[in-house]
């Protein structure tokens, strides 16, 4: 009659030894794809805000404009708002690149321009009509990008920071209810992209027809994800037409 014996203590241990490294192994197989699935899909989604965000943003620099009063055969420029860009981030072609680091604790000005509708004077042909003006401006800070677009004059001068103080024209003079330029209703204000490293704009020209020529502000944002020592990033661009005669003045 055979005796069955259990196992020794070496056995046991070696077994338990064994299923360790099975199950740690497994765990790191397990996390380093999720980490990858979840990168892979911060990455297809980061590409997509980038993109929405870019659109608007150049959107609204093509319309960027001079104040101009308009008499019943000629107008003038009431006020020249030029397109205030920081320096730090901005350059021309011919130039080295820049590209600026938004993600320190302090709110960072990065773009302020101007978009008005015309002021008509009274004549003969037509009734007066006031001008319209809203501001907008650009910041970063965290990693975070906030987009502001408004009438309001005390908001865009001083939320989510105060306007620099060599930032001078970045409306027309006399902004209010009964002005020559009325502030503009729509008021927009919110976080739009996160996780934005860098930020940069370039001055170039660009061939339409081969013939003529027109100028550009080219935007790029360089997001970046990092989880558990992986890392992937995201660089976006798009350009903004820019009128001939709207001034470009670094910060």
């Amino acid at each position: 009659m055979s005796r069955s014996r259990g196992f020794t203590m070496a056995e046991i241990l070696i077994a338990a030894a064994i299923s360790a490294l099975l199950f740690t192994g497994t765990f790191s197989i397990y996390r380093s794809g999720s980490e990858s699935f979840l990168l892979g899909d911060w990455k297809i989604n980061s590409q997509k805000s980038a993109q929405r965000f870019l659109a608007v943003l150049s959107t609204d620099l093509n319309q960027a404009n001079n104040a101009i009063s308009i008499a019943s055969a000629s107008s003038s420029v009431a006020a020249t708002t030029p397109i205030y860009v920081k320096s730090t981030a901005f350059y021309q072609d011919g130039d080295a690149p820049k590209a600026l680091n938004i993600q320190g604790p302090a709110w960072v000005p990065l773009l302020f321009f101007s978009v008005s509708r015309p002021n008509v004077l009274a004549s003969e042909f037509t009734a007066a009509r006031p001008g319209l003006w809203k501001g907008v401006s650009l910041w970063g800070k965290d990693g975070k990008l906030i987009y502001t677009k408004t009438g309001n004059t005390t908001k865009y001068s001083t939320i989510p920071g105060n306007i620099p103080s060599n930032i001078l024209s970045y409306m027309p003079p006399g902004v209010s209810p009964t002005g020559a330029f009325r502030p503009s209703t729509e008021d927009y204000s919110k976080v739009l992209l996160e996780d934005v490293e860098t930020v940069s704009f370039r001055e170039k020209t660009r061939s339409n027809d081969g013939t003529t020529t027109e100028r550009v502000i080219q935007i790029t944002f360089s997001l970046r994800r990092a989880r558990l020592g992986n890392a992937t990033s995201v660089v976006e661009s798009s350009d903004a037409s820019i009128l001939n005669d709207v001034d470009i003045e670094p910060f």
